[in-house]
Protein backbone atom coordinates (compact mmCIF):
# COMPACT_ATOMS: atom_id res chain seq x y z
CA UNK A 1 0.00 0.00 0.00
CA UNK A 2 2.80 2.51 0.88
CA UNK A 3 4.49 1.59 -2.64
CA UNK A 4 1.27 2.45 -4.65
CA UNK A 5 0.87 5.80 -2.57
CA UNK A 6 4.54 6.49 -3.13
CA UNK A 7 3.96 5.74 -6.55
CA UNK A 8 0.64 7.43 -7.47
CA UNK A 9 2.74 10.80 -5.35
CA UNK A 10 5.52 10.60 -7.94
CA UNK A 11 3.08 10.58 -10.75
CA UNK A 12 1.33 13.35 -9.68
CA UNK A 13 4.29 15.31 -9.37
CA UNK A 14 6.19 14.57 -12.31
CA UNK A 15 2.71 15.56 -14.15
CA UNK A 16 2.61 18.95 -11.76
CA UNK A 17 6.18 19.49 -13.06
CA UNK A 18 5.66 19.07 -16.48
CA UNK A 19 2.86 21.39 -16.50
CA UNK A 20 4.35 24.30 -14.35
CA UNK A 21 7.31 23.85 -16.43
CA UNK A 22 5.23 24.56 -18.97
CA UNK A 23 3.33 27.39 -17.62
CA UNK A 24 6.57 29.27 -16.46
CA UNK A 25 7.97 29.27 -19.76
CA UNK A 26 5.03 30.59 -21.77
CA UNK A 27 5.47 33.28 -19.11
CA UNK A 28 8.56 34.00 -18.41
CA UNK A 29 9.77 33.86 -22.03
CA UNK A 30 6.78 35.99 -22.82
CA UNK A 31 5.75 33.27 -26.09
CA UNK A 32 2.78 34.96 -26.02
CA UNK A 33 3.93 37.72 -27.07
CA UNK A 34 6.27 36.53 -29.64
CA UNK A 35 3.68 35.17 -31.31
CA UNK A 36 1.42 38.46 -31.39
CA UNK A 37 4.63 40.37 -32.81
CA UNK A 38 5.03 37.38 -35.56
CA UNK A 39 1.36 36.69 -36.33
CA UNK A 40 -0.20 39.24 -34.56
CA UNK A 41 -2.75 37.02 -32.88
CA UNK A 42 -3.36 38.36 -29.69
CA UNK A 43 -2.49 35.55 -26.49
CA UNK A 44 -3.08 32.69 -28.20
CA UNK A 45 -1.37 30.52 -25.59
CA UNK A 46 -3.59 32.08 -22.80
CA UNK A 47 -6.39 29.08 -23.02
CA UNK A 48 -3.51 26.43 -22.76
CA UNK A 49 -1.92 28.52 -19.88
CA UNK A 50 -5.62 28.60 -18.21
CA UNK A 51 -6.20 24.87 -18.72
CA UNK A 52 -2.89 24.43 -17.34
CA UNK A 53 -3.60 26.45 -13.78
CA UNK A 54 -6.98 24.51 -13.46
CA UNK A 55 -5.23 21.60 -13.79
CA UNK A 56 -2.23 22.11 -11.32
CA UNK A 57 -4.70 24.13 -8.68
CA UNK A 58 -7.05 20.92 -8.86
CA UNK A 59 -4.27 18.39 -8.33
CA UNK A 60 -2.84 20.58 -5.92
CA UNK A 61 -6.09 20.74 -4.10
CA UNK A 62 -7.07 17.37 -4.39
CA UNK A 63 -4.34 14.71 -4.31
CA UNK A 64 -2.26 17.15 -2.28
CA UNK A 65 -5.16 18.80 0.13
CA UNK A 66 -3.08 22.09 -0.36
CA UNK A 67 -4.99 25.19 1.13
CA UNK A 68 -4.16 28.80 1.93
CA UNK A 69 -1.33 29.10 5.04
CA UNK A 70 -0.58 32.71 5.51
CA UNK A 71 -2.86 35.64 6.26
CA UNK A 72 -0.92 37.35 3.22
CA UNK A 73 -2.53 35.23 0.00
CA UNK A 74 -5.62 36.02 2.18
CA UNK A 75 -4.85 40.21 1.97
CA UNK A 76 -3.94 39.62 -2.25
CA UNK A 77 -7.19 37.71 -2.68
CA UNK A 78 -9.66 40.66 -1.01
CA UNK A 79 -7.35 43.09 -2.95
CA UNK A 80 -8.41 41.49 -5.88
CA UNK A 81 -12.02 40.95 -5.25
CA UNK A 82 -12.51 44.04 -4.08
CA UNK A 83 -10.95 46.17 -6.85
CA UNK A 84 -13.05 43.86 -9.13
CA UNK A 85 -16.04 44.24 -7.42
CA UNK A 86 -16.55 47.98 -6.38
CA UNK A 87 -14.71 49.27 -9.99
CA UNK A 88 -17.53 47.43 -11.89
CA UNK A 89 -20.04 48.66 -9.46
CA UNK A 90 -19.07 51.71 -10.07
CA UNK A 91 -18.71 51.27 -13.63
CA UNK A 92 -22.68 50.37 -14.01
CA UNK A 93 -23.32 53.64 -11.70
CA UNK A 94 -21.54 56.15 -14.14
CA UNK A 95 -23.54 54.31 -17.11
CA UNK A 96 -19.65 54.16 -18.90
CA UNK A 97 -19.15 58.01 -19.06
CA UNK A 98 -15.56 57.83 -18.12
CA UNK A 99 -15.11 54.76 -20.51
CA UNK A 100 -12.92 56.02 -23.26
CA UNK A 101 -14.79 54.82 -26.75
CA UNK A 102 -12.06 51.81 -27.08
CA UNK A 103 -11.48 50.52 -23.96
CA UNK A 104 -13.25 46.85 -23.46
CA UNK A 105 -14.67 46.49 -20.00
CA UNK A 106 -14.83 42.66 -20.91
CA UNK A 107 -11.37 42.43 -22.02
CA UNK A 108 -10.40 44.03 -18.40
CA UNK A 109 -12.81 41.64 -16.48
CA UNK A 110 -11.13 38.48 -18.69
CA UNK A 111 -8.09 39.71 -17.66
CA UNK A 112 -8.25 40.41 -13.87
CA UNK A 113 -10.13 37.28 -13.14
CA UNK A 114 -7.88 35.04 -14.98
CA UNK A 115 -5.27 37.04 -12.15
CA UNK A 116 -6.85 34.86 -10.17
CA UNK A 117 -6.11 31.21 -11.26
CA UNK A 118 -1.90 32.69 -12.47
CA UNK A 119 -1.53 33.50 -9.18
CA UNK A 120 -3.37 30.68 -7.41
CA UNK A 121 -1.29 28.33 -10.50
CA UNK A 122 2.40 29.72 -9.15
CA UNK A 123 1.03 29.67 -5.17
CA UNK A 124 0.10 26.00 -4.98
CA UNK A 125 2.88 24.80 -7.58
CA UNK A 126 5.74 26.08 -5.85
CA UNK A 127 3.83 24.76 -2.42
CA UNK A 128 4.07 21.11 -4.31
CA UNK A 129 7.68 21.73 -4.98
CA UNK A 130 8.43 22.88 -1.46
CA UNK A 131 6.67 20.05 0.17
CA UNK A 132 8.78 17.81 -2.18
CA UNK A 133 11.86 19.10 -0.45
CA UNK A 134 12.65 20.88 -4.47
CA UNK A 135 12.66 24.53 -3.40
CA UNK A 136 15.97 24.99 -4.94
CA UNK A 137 14.37 23.21 -8.62
CA UNK A 138 11.75 25.97 -8.10
CA UNK A 139 14.03 28.52 -7.98
CA UNK A 140 16.27 27.20 -10.79
CA UNK A 141 13.60 26.91 -13.12
CA UNK A 142 12.54 30.53 -12.43
CA UNK A 143 15.81 32.41 -12.45
CA UNK A 144 16.79 30.41 -15.99
CA UNK A 145 13.67 31.04 -17.72
CA UNK A 146 14.69 34.69 -16.72
CA UNK A 147 17.99 33.85 -17.89
CA UNK A 148 17.32 32.92 -21.17
CA UNK A 149 15.18 35.77 -21.68
CA UNK A 150 17.33 38.03 -21.45
CA UNK A 151 19.87 36.79 -23.52
CA UNK A 152 17.89 36.86 -26.19
CA UNK A 153 16.95 40.02 -25.79
CA UNK A 154 20.86 41.11 -25.60
CA UNK A 155 21.38 39.24 -29.01
CA UNK A 156 18.50 40.24 -30.38
CA UNK A 157 20.21 43.37 -32.76
CA UNK A 158 23.09 41.08 -33.95
CA UNK A 159 20.69 37.80 -35.10
CA UNK A 160 17.88 39.94 -36.64
CA UNK A 161 15.42 38.44 -34.15
CA UNK A 162 12.93 41.76 -35.50
CA UNK A 163 12.79 41.23 -39.14
CA UNK A 164 10.43 38.14 -38.34
CA UNK A 165 8.13 40.73 -36.35
CA UNK A 166 5.53 41.90 -38.26
CA UNK A 167 3.65 43.22 -35.76
CA UNK A 168 6.40 45.28 -33.78
CA UNK A 169 6.45 49.14 -32.65
CA UNK A 170 8.84 51.22 -34.93
CA UNK A 171 11.16 52.02 -32.23
CA UNK A 172 11.82 47.79 -31.96
CA UNK A 173 12.09 47.65 -35.94
CA UNK A 174 14.39 50.70 -36.14
CA UNK A 175 16.78 49.52 -33.17
CA UNK A 176 16.02 52.68 -31.45
CA UNK A 177 15.35 50.33 -28.45
CA UNK A 178 16.06 46.89 -27.76
CA UNK A 179 12.63 44.94 -26.80
CA UNK A 180 14.07 41.20 -27.72
CA UNK A 181 10.44 38.80 -26.95
CA UNK A 182 8.28 41.92 -25.93
CA UNK A 183 6.56 43.93 -27.64
CA UNK A 184 7.09 47.01 -25.40
CA UNK A 185 10.94 47.55 -24.45
CA UNK A 186 9.91 48.67 -20.99
CA UNK A 187 8.84 45.06 -20.23
CA UNK A 188 12.45 44.05 -21.65
CA UNK A 189 14.08 46.59 -18.74
CA UNK A 190 11.67 45.55 -16.47
CA UNK A 191 13.74 41.77 -17.02
CA UNK A 192 17.08 42.77 -17.14
CA UNK A 193 16.33 44.36 -13.85
CA UNK A 194 15.41 41.04 -12.26
CA UNK A 195 18.19 39.63 -13.48
CA UNK A 196 20.41 41.88 -11.50
CA UNK A 197 18.80 41.18 -8.70
CA UNK A 198 18.82 36.92 -9.63
CA UNK A 199 22.63 37.82 -9.72
CA UNK A 200 22.48 38.90 -6.22
CA UNK A 201 21.19 35.59 -5.35
CA UNK A 202 23.49 33.62 -6.96
CA UNK A 203 26.30 35.69 -5.58
CA UNK A 204 24.99 34.69 -2.07
CA UNK A 205 24.60 31.07 -2.89
CA UNK A 206 28.00 30.09 -4.43
CA UNK A 207 30.80 29.68 -2.21
CA UNK A 208 33.69 29.98 -4.46
CA UNK A 209 34.78 31.85 -7.53
CA UNK A 210 31.81 34.35 -7.65
CA UNK A 211 33.63 35.75 -10.83
CA UNK A 212 32.33 33.43 -12.85
CA UNK A 213 29.27 35.21 -12.21
CA UNK A 214 29.68 38.50 -13.23
CA UNK A 215 28.87 37.70 -16.79
CA UNK A 216 25.34 37.42 -15.17
CA UNK A 217 25.29 41.32 -13.64
CA UNK A 218 26.49 42.73 -16.84
CA UNK A 219 23.59 40.91 -18.79
CA UNK A 220 21.18 42.49 -16.50
CA UNK A 221 22.72 45.86 -16.13
CA UNK A 222 23.01 45.78 -20.40
CA UNK A 223 19.75 44.61 -20.74
CA UNK A 224 17.95 47.49 -18.61
CA UNK A 225 20.32 50.01 -20.58
CA UNK A 226 19.28 48.66 -23.79
CA UNK A 227 16.16 49.16 -23.17
CA UNK A 228 16.18 52.56 -22.64
CA UNK A 229 13.16 52.03 -20.03
CA UNK A 230 14.30 55.14 -17.84
CA UNK A 231 12.79 53.41 -15.21
CA UNK A 232 14.77 50.04 -15.41
CA UNK A 233 18.23 52.15 -15.88
CA UNK A 234 17.07 54.43 -12.53
CA UNK A 235 16.53 51.03 -10.78
CA UNK A 236 19.57 49.05 -12.02
CA UNK A 237 21.92 51.19 -9.98
CA UNK A 238 19.18 51.12 -6.69
CA UNK A 239 19.55 47.00 -7.05
CA UNK A 240 23.11 47.58 -6.43
CA UNK A 241 22.98 49.77 -3.66
CA UNK A 242 20.13 48.03 -1.95
CA UNK A 243 22.21 44.93 -1.78
CA UNK A 244 25.01 46.28 -0.07
CA UNK A 245 22.80 47.71 2.47
CA UNK A 246 20.69 44.62 2.67
CA UNK A 247 23.72 42.94 3.36
CA UNK A 248 25.18 45.06 5.82
CA UNK A 249 22.39 45.01 8.10
CA UNK A 250 21.91 41.06 7.64
CA UNK A 251 25.53 40.58 7.67
CA UNK A 252 25.20 38.00 10.48
CA UNK A 253 23.02 36.07 9.10
CA UNK A 254 25.28 35.64 5.83
CA UNK A 255 27.70 33.27 5.61
CA UNK A 256 31.30 33.54 6.68
CA UNK A 257 32.23 33.39 3.04
CA UNK A 258 29.60 36.40 2.25
CA UNK A 259 30.70 38.24 4.78
CA UNK A 260 34.26 38.74 3.20
CA UNK A 261 32.59 39.25 -0.24
CA UNK A 262 30.52 42.06 0.03
CA UNK A 263 33.26 44.13 -0.01
CA UNK A 264 34.00 42.92 -3.54
CA UNK A 265 30.77 44.19 -5.01
CA UNK A 266 30.71 47.47 -3.57
CA UNK A 267 33.96 47.76 -5.29
CA UNK A 268 32.32 46.64 -8.75
CA UNK A 269 29.70 48.78 -8.30
CA UNK A 270 32.73 51.65 -7.60
CA UNK A 271 35.21 50.75 -10.69
CA UNK A 272 31.00 50.51 -12.82
CA UNK A 273 30.70 54.43 -12.21
CA UNK A 274 33.92 55.17 -12.50
CA UNK A 275 34.13 53.73 -15.88
CA UNK A 276 30.52 55.10 -17.03
CA UNK A 277 31.19 58.39 -15.46
CA UNK A 278 35.14 58.59 -17.37
CA UNK A 279 33.67 57.61 -20.69
CA UNK A 280 30.21 58.71 -20.63
CA UNK A 281 30.86 62.11 -22.68
CA UNK A 282 32.04 59.13 -25.92
CA UNK A 283 29.39 56.70 -24.82
CA UNK A 284 26.30 59.91 -25.42
CA UNK A 285 28.46 61.22 -28.23
CA UNK A 286 28.32 57.63 -29.95
CA UNK A 287 24.30 57.32 -29.50
CA UNK A 288 21.66 58.98 -31.93
CA UNK A 289 19.77 62.18 -30.94
CA UNK A 290 16.79 59.91 -29.77
CA UNK A 291 18.81 58.16 -27.49
CA UNK A 292 20.93 61.16 -26.17
CA UNK A 293 17.51 62.62 -25.35
CA UNK A 294 16.49 59.70 -22.88
CA UNK A 295 19.93 59.80 -21.25
CA UNK A 296 19.43 63.51 -20.45
CA UNK A 297 16.05 63.28 -19.27
CA UNK A 298 17.05 60.53 -17.31
CA UNK A 299 19.87 62.66 -15.99
CA UNK A 300 17.69 65.42 -15.41
CA UNK A 301 15.05 62.79 -13.59
CA UNK A 302 17.92 61.09 -11.12
CA UNK A 303 18.40 64.65 -10.17
CA UNK A 304 15.05 65.77 -9.18
CA UNK A 305 13.44 67.55 -12.02
CA UNK A 306 10.25 65.82 -12.21
CA UNK A 307 8.16 67.42 -15.52
CA UNK A 308 6.48 66.27 -18.59
CA UNK A 309 9.81 66.35 -20.56
CA UNK A 310 11.16 63.96 -18.15
CA UNK A 311 8.74 61.63 -17.64
CA UNK A 312 7.81 61.55 -21.30
CA UNK A 313 4.40 63.10 -19.62
CA UNK A 314 3.75 60.92 -17.20
CA UNK A 315 4.04 63.73 -14.49
CA UNK A 316 0.89 65.57 -16.46
CA UNK A 317 -1.13 62.19 -16.48
CA UNK A 318 -0.60 61.65 -12.64
CA UNK A 319 -1.39 65.06 -11.95
CA UNK A 320 -4.72 64.90 -13.72
CA UNK A 321 -5.18 61.32 -12.17
CA UNK A 322 -4.49 62.46 -8.60
CA UNK A 323 -6.54 65.42 -9.24
CA UNK A 324 -9.48 63.50 -10.30
CA UNK A 325 -9.25 60.69 -7.32
CA UNK A 326 -9.43 63.83 -5.01
CA UNK A 327 -12.60 64.48 -6.02
CA UNK A 328 -14.20 61.34 -5.63
CA UNK A 329 -11.80 59.06 -3.35
CA UNK A 330 -13.95 56.70 -1.96
CA UNK A 331 -15.07 54.56 -5.01
CA UNK A 332 -13.77 55.73 -7.68
CA UNK A 333 -14.75 56.11 -10.80
CA UNK A 334 -15.26 52.33 -12.31
CA UNK A 335 -13.09 50.18 -13.45
CA UNK A 336 -11.71 51.33 -17.27
CA UNK A 337 -11.82 54.87 -16.09
CA UNK A 338 -7.81 55.37 -15.83
CA UNK A 339 -7.10 53.25 -18.59
CA UNK A 340 -7.27 55.69 -20.87
CA UNK A 341 -8.67 58.77 -20.07
CA UNK A 342 -12.40 59.73 -21.37
CA UNK A 343 -11.41 63.52 -20.63
CA UNK A 344 -7.91 64.54 -19.93
CA UNK A 345 -5.09 66.49 -21.22
CA UNK A 346 -3.49 63.47 -22.84
CA UNK A 347 -5.63 60.88 -24.57
CA UNK A 348 -3.20 57.94 -22.39
CA UNK A 349 -3.71 56.10 -19.54
CA UNK A 350 -2.64 57.14 -15.82
CA UNK A 351 0.72 55.45 -16.42
CA UNK A 352 0.61 54.28 -12.18
CA UNK A 353 -0.62 51.13 -11.03
CA UNK A 354 -1.12 53.10 -7.56
CA UNK A 355 -3.53 55.85 -8.96
CA UNK A 356 -5.12 53.34 -11.05
CA UNK A 357 -6.48 51.28 -8.29
CA UNK A 358 -7.56 54.40 -6.15
CA UNK A 359 -9.02 56.07 -9.49
CA UNK A 360 -11.01 53.39 -10.26
CA UNK A 361 -12.05 51.43 -7.17
CA UNK A 362 -11.37 53.63 -4.23
CA UNK A 363 -9.96 53.49 -1.07
CA UNK A 364 -10.46 50.19 0.20
CA UNK A 365 -8.53 47.94 -2.80
CA UNK A 366 -5.59 50.54 -3.03
CA UNK A 367 -5.07 50.32 1.08
CA UNK A 368 -5.48 46.38 0.96
CA UNK A 369 -2.72 46.90 -2.62
CA UNK A 370 -0.35 48.95 -0.64
CA UNK A 371 -0.80 46.73 2.96
CA UNK A 372 -0.16 43.37 0.61
CA UNK A 373 3.31 44.63 -0.82
CA UNK A 374 4.27 46.03 2.70
CA UNK A 375 3.47 42.77 4.28
CA UNK A 376 4.94 40.87 1.49
CA UNK A 377 8.45 43.07 1.95
CA UNK A 378 8.48 43.24 6.10
CA UNK A 379 8.00 39.18 5.75
CA UNK A 380 10.55 39.05 2.80
CA UNK A 381 13.11 40.90 4.98
CA UNK A 382 12.79 39.37 8.09
CA UNK A 383 13.19 35.70 6.14
CA UNK A 384 15.45 32.85 7.42
CA UNK A 385 17.21 32.27 4.50
CA UNK A 386 18.59 35.66 3.18
CA UNK A 387 19.02 34.45 -0.61
CA UNK A 388 15.07 34.37 -0.26
CA UNK A 389 14.80 37.52 1.66
CA UNK A 390 16.90 39.52 -0.49
CA UNK A 391 15.17 37.96 -3.77
CA UNK A 392 11.52 38.96 -2.48
CA UNK A 393 12.58 42.34 -1.04
CA UNK A 394 14.52 43.53 -4.07
CA UNK A 395 11.47 42.20 -6.98
CA UNK A 396 9.54 44.74 -4.56
CA UNK A 397 11.41 47.21 -4.80
CA UNK A 398 11.23 46.65 -9.15
CA UNK A 399 7.27 46.22 -8.89
CA UNK A 400 7.32 49.35 -7.05
CA UNK A 401 9.42 52.11 -8.76
CA UNK A 402 9.40 50.30 -12.44
CA UNK A 403 6.77 48.36 -13.11
CA UNK A 404 3.68 49.39 -10.86
CA UNK A 405 5.30 53.04 -11.12
CA UNK A 406 5.15 53.32 -14.42
CA UNK A 407 2.46 51.40 -15.75
CA UNK A 408 -0.96 51.02 -15.38
CA UNK A 409 -1.87 47.65 -16.97
CA UNK A 410 0.51 45.83 -14.64
CA UNK A 411 -2.33 44.00 -11.82
CA UNK A 412 -3.02 41.73 -14.67
CA UNK A 413 1.49 41.68 -15.30
CA UNK A 414 1.95 37.86 -15.90
CA UNK A 415 5.31 36.69 -14.85
CA UNK A 416 4.78 39.38 -11.92
CA UNK A 417 1.45 37.14 -10.99
CA UNK A 418 3.91 34.07 -11.36
CA UNK A 419 6.49 35.80 -9.16
CA UNK A 420 4.16 37.13 -6.17
CA UNK A 421 2.40 33.53 -6.17
CA UNK A 422 5.78 31.81 -5.88
CA UNK A 423 6.97 34.35 -3.16
CA UNK A 424 3.77 33.72 -1.34
CA UNK A 425 4.93 29.95 -1.11
CA UNK A 426 8.25 30.54 -0.04
CA UNK A 427 7.65 32.36 2.46
CA UNK A 428 5.26 29.57 4.02
CA UNK A 429 8.44 27.37 4.01
CA UNK A 430 9.14 25.67 7.10
CA UNK A 431 12.61 25.68 8.79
Amino acid sequence: MQRILESSYIQYFTILKLFTLIGFVIILCNLNGVLFLILGIKAPLSPILLLISIVVILLSLINYRLKFDSNTIYIYTWFLVSYIFIGFCMYLYTLESELYHSTSIVNILRQLLSTFLIVYFAYFASKVYIRAGKSKLLLNTVFNTILFTNIFTAITPFIGLTTIYSHAKNYLLDGERTGGFFANANEAGVFGNYLIVIYFIMFLKKEKRKWVLLPVLFLGLYNSFISFSKAAMLVAPIIIIYFIIFSFFKLNHLKRHNQKSIISVVFIFIILVFAIATNFDSIHGSLDLSKQRRIDNILLLASGQIDKKTTSKRSVLFEHGIRKISQKPLLGYGLGSFQQFNRGPIQLGVHNTFLLIAGESGIIPISLFILFLGTLFYKGYFFKEPEIGFFITAVIIVFIINLYGTNHSTIPDRPSNILIGAFLALLEKKK
